[in-house]
């Protein structure tokens, strides 16, 4: 459905020109200016968009996240996240990370050997690499999820799915006026929100339990959480937050990415050229590669 929307957006776009009203409320922008005015940094003093609250407060209930809280709040979150994903922070995730790519590796060779003519599903092993990074990342669970380990989903990564498919329905609802029906529903209805929400809360638990200082993406808001005025519940929020947006959005990039690599017969030679001539070996190729030289597949 929501592909099926895209494609008609795009077409009325063809038809009407670069604006597009959609509802009442509600208008489709595309041209690169629009992204610029509605998403570019603002000059000093000026305001920003503000978000909408049909979009980014769909259920009030539920605690706000950096994706939906105001400005100053936003910033405040958004400078402790950043610990996470500093220089420092990722020479230290690095042995983290490569980690489960070596398993990822290891995987797909076995796959290879023991059934070579059959096809590999490239997406579904980057899901559950990018989810067992991420589990790792964002609660300090050894081994992730253990979807690599066990080359299958975890459960819920499933309910994690179904969550996104029922708020999206809900939202759409909401859009259209039943803001308040779609309040008193989603506290009683959706089994799917509730189960991960539950997950989310013994994830949360279970770090803050760990106690040392980590290199995940957590620590900074942990660290900070009594001054800031962090509760479990916003903690829970945020997390989740970090769960969803690392996992299946990375997956179907590297997805995205091998797919036109391979598909395009001469930019996978020089690609297989230029790493296989500048590493000796597989330890070789880390995080660190890029902060020490230029990438070698730059030209790619």
């Amino acid at each position: 459905m929501k592909g099926r929307l895209a494609f008609y957006v795009a077409d009325l776009h063809k038809t009407y020109g670069p604006v597009v009203r959609l509802t009442p409320n509600e208008l489709a922008f595309s041209s690169p200016q629009a992204w610029r005015d509605i998403y570019g940094h603002k000059k000093v003093g000026e305001p920003e968009f503000p978000k909408s609250d049909l979009f980014y407060k769909v259920f009030t209930f539920l605690p706000l996240a950096i994706i939906n809280a105001d400005r100053d709040e936003h910033a405040l979150l958004r400078r402790q996240l950043s610990h996470g994903f500093s220089d420092r922070s990722m020479k230290e995730q690095e042995p983290i990370i490569g980690g489960y790519v070596d398993l990822l590796v290891r995987r797909i060779r076995e796959n290879l050997e023991k059934s070579p003519d059959q096809p590999v599903n490239m997406l579904q092993w980057l899901n559950w690499t990018a989810f067992d990074i991420i589990g790792d990342l964002g609660f300090g669970a050894a081994g992730g999820f253990g979807c690599l380990e066990g080359s299958s989903y975890h459960p819920w990564v499933k309910i994690i799915t179904d969550n996104m498919r029922q708020s999206a329905f809900m939202q759409a609802l909401s859009s259209i006026g039943l803001r308040g029906a779609i309040q008193w529903a989603a506290k009683r209805a959706t089994a799917a929100g509730q189960r991960h929400r539950a997950i989310i809360r013994e994830k949360v638990e279970q770090r803050l339990q760990l106690g040392a200082p980590r290199p995940d993406f957590l620590e900074g808001l942990i660290r900070k959480k009594d001054e800031l005025g962090l509760d479990l519940g916003r903690l829970q929020m945020n997390a989740s937050l970090i769960i969803i947006a690392g996992s299946d959005t990375t997956s179907t990039l590297l997805c995205g990415t091998l797919f036109f690599i391979t598909t395009n017969p001469e930019v996978l030679k020089k690609l297989v050229h230029e790493v296989r001539t500048t590493f000796k070996s597989d330890e070789e190729i880390t995080l660190m590669v890029s902060t020490k030289s230029p990438c070698p597949c730059s030209s790619v």
